[in-house]
């Protein structure tokens, strides 16, 4: 089952589960951000993307204080330390990065998008109600 994070129509967010592993409590998601504008579009894809149970359950708990709070950052972290979406609060502006970075070091690719903090709430309800095997 698809985990939409999507927010707005200018953002669509996805990670779709395509693996898990129980010896190391993580999964394995195909994370896919577009940034659709009238006349143009841009699409990260970065496939089987690993986070662990414990970085998904913290990302929740940050997007939470979020809501609660004028400024903070709620990241999710792939395994390797590398942040692959950031939610950032800045007072009455939100803004949603999503990065990729290859595993040799040689680049990266980053989509920020500008928001509103009305968009948290709805982004952690999404997650709240995916359904969690972990």
């Amino acid at each position: 089952m698809t985990l939409d994070l999507s927010t707005s129509q200018e953002l669509q967010l996805r990670l779709d589960p395509v693996a898990s592993e129980d010896r190391f409590p993580s999964v394995a998601f195909d994370v896919e951000a577009k940034f659709i504008m009238p006349f143009q579009q841009t699409t990260i894809s970065i496939k089987e993307c690993w986070f662990s149970h414990a970085d998904l359950n913290r990302f929740e708990e940050e997007l939470g204080n979020l809501c609660r709070e004028e400024t903070g950052t709620a990241v999710l972290l792939n395994m390797s330390g590398v942040p692959i979406v950031a939610v950032e609060r800045c007072n009455e502006e939100i803004t949603t990065r999503v990065q990729a970075t290859d595993t040799v070091g040689i680049g990266k690719v980053v989509l920020e998008v500008t928001g509103y903090p009305s968009e948290v709430p709805v982004m952690l309800e999404k997650v709240r109600e995916y359904p969690k095997w972990w």
